[in-house]
């Protein structure tokens, strides 16, 4: 070495890389850590004997045996007979490194309760001999939410079909999602008939445009009511009433529409108007005056055109009198004593009652009287007849 002149030879390198032993063993316990995370259940079962070889905490907590214990069982042990068959005949014709999935898996835990769980299996070979790693998942939860999720719209079907009104639930274009049982009778058609239809099929031919415009103040307003004809699937036609609710489902509008069947009551408000107009033709045709005092008001509301001729006032000027306006002062007493035979529901008559005009003039009449009840409302009804011409 030459003197002053520092060794030059290269000094030997530190290496970081570890021997290969040594990097195995750290990756086997990176992996054993995760698998010991695990929050799902880990096994691994020889296939030949069907004796499981190791196990994570997340298994044993499944099925409730300490590991110690759980490495002396077999598959047999935490399965329920009857899924036994099933389950082994999957796992020994799995294919090596192919992966299977067992939904719904019965397992049976230490104290003797099943529980369900979603089992993916996988065939290795470790150590030269055939293995299986399986990773379990308790459903319970899962099976419980289905559940409620299946009860709660059991009760929902029970409630929607025990309603007597047809019940559409529709998209906003009028395509049918669903309807009850009531729907299908109303209109008669069978359930598979009517959904994935539209509601175009129930509109009476020329009121298409008011159909439309419906479904886009629905749109608009999120809610409707309005009565409407429409036509069933023999062609005949029903009244109905119908209400309509925007709800959202899944992010998205959908209609819940309820139909009422109204002809019955159509009819009978039709009645009811001929009924009314043939008495009112009665009414305005009576050679007689007629005349109704409200009990409580002590104001005539009904007037015939007789009583108006008799009596000299306009309708409207009658509804605004009373008793006193239309008999003289001397005759009230007696009136009124009719007044409360009436009121114990006797029909009365009086004969030559004497009646004033709106001139002042008097004039007499047979009157006949009892006591109705409309509207609600306690009333008199007289019926007038003009006797001065009888001499």
């Amino acid at each position: 070495m030459t003197p002053g002149v520092e060794n030059m030879s290269t000094p030997k390198r530190k290496t970081t890389a570890l021997l290969p032993r040594e990097a195995l063993r750290a990756s086997e316990a990176k992996y054993r850590k995760i698998i010991e995370a695990s929050l799902d259940g880990i096994m691994i079962v020889d296939l030949g004997t069907k004796m499981f070889g190791d196990v994570n905490p997340a298994i044993c907590r499944m099925f409730g045996y300490p590991a110690e214990e759980f490495l002396t069982l077999s598959l047999a042990d935490i399965l329920p007979q009857f899924v036994q068959a099933v389950v082994m005949d999957k796992f020994v014709s799995l294919p090596l490194g192919e992966v299977v999935l067992l939904p719904e898996t019965a397992c049976l835990r230490k104290d003797g309760t099943t529980f369900y769980a979603d089992i993916n299996a996988a065939k290795m070979r470790a150590d030269g001999r055939e293995c299986l790693c399986g990773q379990f998942r308790d459903i319970a939860e899962r099976r419980r939410a289905d559940e409620d999720v299946r009860e709660s719209e059991k009760r929902y079907r029970t409630i929607v079909e025990s309603i007597g009104d047809a019940l559409f639930i529709h998209d906003v274009e009028g395509n049918i999602l669903e309807v009850n049982d009531a729907a299908c009778q109303l209109y008669g058609y069978a359930r598979e008939e009517l959904v994935g239809n539209n509601l175009r099929r129930f509109v009476l031919p020329g009121t298409e445009a008011d159909a439309a415009e419906r479904l886009k103040r629905l749109s608009k307003e999120g809610r409707l009511r309005f009565e409407n004809i429409s036509v069933r699937k023999d062609g005949t036609r029903v009244a109905t009433d119908v209400f309509s609710k925007m709800v959202s489902r899944e992010g998205r509008g959908i209609v819940h529409g309820f139909v009422r069947d109204i002809s019955e009551l159509k009819r009978a408000q039709e009645a009811l108007r001929s009924s009314e107009a043939r008495y009112r033709s009665l009414f305005d045709a009576s050679s007689d005056g007629i005349l109704c005092l409200d009990v409580e008001s002590g104001k005539f509301t009904y007037a015939n055109p007789a009583i108006c001729r008799m009596l000299g006032y306009t309708l409207g000027e009658i509804v605004t009198l009373g008793m006193a306006d239309i008999h003289t002062k001397e005759s009230l007493p007696g009136i009124a004593e009719r007044f409360a035979a009436r009121a114990r529901g006797e029909t009365t008559q009086v004969r030559k009652t004497p009646c004033r005009r709106k001139d002042g003039t008097i004039f007499y009449s047979d009157v006949l009287a009892t006591k109705v009840t409309l509207g609600g409302r306690e009333c008199h009804w007289g019926q007038f007849r003009d006797i001065s011409k009888r001499g």
